[in-house]
């Protein structure tokens, strides 16, 4: 298995903004990039789930107002998804190492 830094996993994340000219370039497909999203919010909703914590504690904790959001990032909704902010404030509530959102991630070199 492949270790990769948490930097190059965020350049993954960040990846959709890019121009769709650049995005022609990426080496990383659109349907690729679903599936690191999808693998995220699924990692987050265990984990959380693992804590026993409901969805809107978490979210007040966070300092969000609502739970709509996060729930459409939590079930990879209506192309929503969790950003460095949400998975860096959702591990220091949950009290997890922050690479745990990023299990079952893997590149290839």
């Amino acid at each position: 298995m492949l270790k990769i830094t948490l930097t190059d996993k965020l350049f993954l994340i960040n990846l959709h903004r890019e121009s769709d000219k650049m995005k022609s370039l990426s080496v990383v497909s659109s349907d690729e990039l679903q599936e690191y999203y999808k693998t995220i919010s699924n990692n987050v909703k265990r984990i959380r789930k693992a804590h026993n914590k409901p969805q809107l504690d978490l979210v007040l904790e966070m300092g969000m107002k609502s739970t709509s959001f996060y729930s459409k990032c939590e079930n990879a909704k209506d192309n929503h998804h969790f950003n460095l902010e949400h998975l860096l404030k959702i591990s220091k509530v949950l009290e997890v190492d922050i690479n745990e959102f990023f299990e079952g991630i893997e590149t290839v070199v």
